[in-house]
């Protein structure tokens, strides 16, 4: 999910089957989509799963990509943005279109690279979920894949800052089951307030923020502050189901945050926090639920979060959360 300023959308890339079609929705702020762009099948992409737009040129995560030999073999792809729904000020002029998008450039990601080395031995793929594009760099992250019948034997997996000109790691912050204190499959990335100057925000799929500062390059200290979103999402989400997606609205200084295992946005507005990984309860408040309408409701734990899963298949069910 990625909050475009110029044209005051929020646009969700989406894939429902494997190398199938893709689709992206364009929502305003307020959860009204405008627009719904079909990705043919044709395209060869694997598995999208992120989604950035800056100028003329979007990028397109692709975490299957290196894995089929029938798509295009990427984990990030730079394809020319034309605006299909040719959408302006947070409307559109067509709600529907079919886009085929002219790739510039690929990016290919191993968890098994030296300057990488994620998976433990047990996970080759660096399964890239989410995106930030800053200047020369993009940031992706490796999500966490079931590897004989668990969750927890692929580690570590690692944050990356990576250089466009010639996919070299800049940095690098690399997770396991206890650098911030609990499990992680950190899912979505989003700049917050201060466009990444300082920090990036992480959505973790076990209903989790972190607030990483890009300055520290020991992952534990990077991360300053985090927020629980599990009292927001509800009890009825299964474990590492929650958090797929995560993205910033200037506009309206909410975080929107996407859960897979119900399809629904969540419009969120951090405050306060915990003082990092450290809190063992994770029940400080540090956030607060904002609905549509502006007024605000406290969770009982501090939370907020990203959104829906790179299978999506309820997607076309999407609906906002506004209270």
């Amino acid at each position: 999910m990625f909050y475009y300023k110029s044209q005051d959308l929020l646009y969700v890339l989406c894939g429902t089957q494997t190398n199938g079609d893709h689709y992206v929705y364009g929502f305003t702020t307020a959860g009204v989509q405008k627009c719904f762009i079909i990705i043919p099948a044709a395209s060869k992409m694997a598995r999208v799963d992120g989604f950035y737009i800056v100028g003329s040129d979007a990028f397109i995560v692709d975490s299957q990509g290196p894995m089929h030999a029938s798509s295009l073999g990427g984990s990030v792809y730079k394809v020319d943005w034309t605006s299909p729904c040719a959408c302006s000020s947070g409307d559109c002029t067509t709600a529907t279109a079919t886009w085929s998008p002219t790739v510039t450039q690929t990016w290919t990601l191993s968890a098994t690279a030296t300057d990488i080395s994620d998976g433990g031995g047990n996970d080759q793929f660096f399964r890239n979920s989410g995106i930030v594009v800053l200047g020369e760099y993009f940031y992706a992250v490796n999500g966490v894949h079931p590897v004989g019948g668990g969750l927890t034997a692929s580690y570590p997996k690692s944050l990356l800052k990576v250089k466009m000109a010639d996919s070299s790691i800049a940095q690098k912050w690399s997770f396991t089951g206890t650098t911030v204190g609990r499990d992680v499959d950190m899912e979505g990335l989003t700049c917050g307030p201060d466009n990444c100057a300082t920090y990036i925000y992480v959505g973790d799929e076990y209903n989790y923020i972190y607030k990483l500062k890009l300055s520290a390059s020991d992952p534990a200290a990077a991360v300053e502050e985090e927020w629980d979103l599990n009292s927001v999402v509800g009890t009825n989400v299964r474990a590492d189901k929650g958090i797929e997606s995560l993205t910033y609205a200037s506009s309206t200084g909410y975080f929107y945050a996407g859960i897979q295992d119900t399809a629904k946005v969540h419009v969120l507005k951090l405050a306060g926090s915990t003082t990092g990984p450290s809190s063992s309860s994770g029940s400080t408040p540090g956030a607060t639920l904002s609905t549509t309408g502006g007024t605000t409701n406290t969770p009982t734990l501090s939370g907020a979060s990203g959104l829906f899963s790179a299978t999506c298949a309820v997607l076309c069910l999407l609906s906002y959360l506004a209270a």
